[in-house]
């Protein structure tokens, strides 16, 4: 039996259809030796997917850029001078990450890609409002009817709700999403596209595809966009959500309306341990700070003239340079459940993070170093504060 000597790896890493690479311009060409101690030549590809899989995120959940395509050819070759070109594979990226505890190669989650089973939202307090009229006997309103008796129907607008989970699609996840309201009643069934996405495995006894940002034994690949994720959009008056999986299993999500009182929320958006989009919100008190930086120098402002030598008392012989502001705001997420610990932490631990205000979606940093679990037996009442920087200065200097 023929024994490996070297292999050299093609890596292709991209967005979009599947498919669509240049093969005759891989992103990363890797060639490996075997050691004479070691029978086999393994390739850490991690950090180099990492570095192709951005998240782009502008507040539209139906167009978010989380993921990537990964494909690859392994060229072996071996002592009796043979060579292979038989072993190829693709696989998506997800720019997540998995805890020590978890060992190596972690995998996502197959169904659910958040941490946390109750999810307290801004249920919007505006309503809109349809006047029904005696032009018809009955009419219909979420599957309910009712009579055209003049008077007036308040539903709460579901583009004002915006409420998005996101699901992993697939054989192997999530395959329909029900949603009942608050006294158990079903008012929406959401298929979710089974079809369009097939696991795939590979050969990682000998070849793996990192530790935290790419797993290559337990994936999925959908027929045409690198984006397999389903933002579900939660009707309005949905409270419970349940999600049915490949296996005939339910896992259920539970919303749960915050009381904005006399403060304004705030939704932050980042990206989460699973690689994708969540939001929380922040709803009690809110601070804001400007910090400052500047230099300063000494000019010369004196006037020097035939008349004399003269100089202005409205002119400043100490001039500032180099004006540098940074805008921090410290928010509270109002009362929370445990759960929310596991929120917080990944939040903390984020690359990526926005905060929806005044109709713009601005990228901002956790700034908050610590964190301290919290309990209901120690704590009674949870409330989380973080601090976060704006991610720019405050004047422009982008030139």
């Amino acid at each position: 039996m023929a024994n490996i000597l070297k292999a050299t790896l093609n890596l292709w890493i991209y967005t979009g259809d599947f498919g669509s690479k240049d093969i005759s311009k891989p992103d990363y060409i890797i060639y490996k030796e075997k050691k004479a101690s070691e029978d086999t030549i393994f390739f850490e590809i991690g950090e180099l997917v990492r570095d192709y899989t951005e998240v782009l995120f502008t507040g539209d959940y139906d167009n978010i850029e989380q993921s990537a395509w990964v494909e690859w050819q392994m060229i072996r070759t071996y002592d009796d001078e043979t060579v292979d070109e038989s072993l190829v594979g693709s696989a998506i990226s997800f720019n997540g990450y998995g805890y020590f505890e978890e060992g190596v190669n972690p995998q996502l989650s197959n169904d659910i890609l958040i941490s946390n089973t109750n999810i307290f939202h801004n249920c919007p307090k505006t309503t809109s409002s349809e006047r029904v009229t005696a032009d018809s006997t009955l009419y219909t309103v979420d599957n309910d009817r009712i009579k055209a008796d003049n008077v007036s129907i308040s539903v709460a607008a579901e583009e004002e709700f915006g409420l998005y989970i996101p699901l992993l699609t697939g054989e192997e996840g999530a395959t329909e999403v029900t949603y009942l309201d608050s006294s158990g009643t079903i008012i929406g069934v959401e298929p979710l596209g089974v079809s369009s996405t097939k696991p795939l495995t590979v050969d990682n006894i000998s070849y793996t595809a990192g530790v935290d940002f790419l797993t290559a034994d337990m994936t999925h690949v959908k027929n045409e966009s690198s984006e397999i994720t389903a933002e579900v959009s939660v009707p309005s008056r949905a409270r419970t959500i349940k999600i049915l999986l490949s296996d005939g299993s339910y896992k259920a999500l539970y919303v749960k309306c915050i009381d904005c009182s006399k403060y304004e929320p705030y939704k932050v958006s980042f990206v989460n341990k699973f690689g994708v989009v969540q939001d929380i919100w922040f709803d009690k008190k809110r601070t804001d700070n400007l910090e400052v930086s500047k230099d300063s120098y000494k000019r010369n402002i004196l006037n020097i003239s035939a008349t004399g030598v003269t100089y202005s008392t409205n002119t400043a012989s100490i001039f500032p340079h180099d004006v540098i502001g940074n805008k921090r705001l410290t928010m509270n997420t109002g009362y929370v459940t445990e759960d929310y610990n596991e929120v917080i932490q990944q939040l903390m631990l984020t690359e990526y993070a926005w905060i929806h205000e005044s109709d713009n979606v601005t990228p901002i940093i956790p700034k908050t170093t610590s964190f301290v679990t919290k309990t209901s037996v120690n704590d009674k009442l949870i409330n989380f504060t973080v601090e976060f920087d704006y991610a720019f200065d405050t004047i422009n200097n982008i030139r």
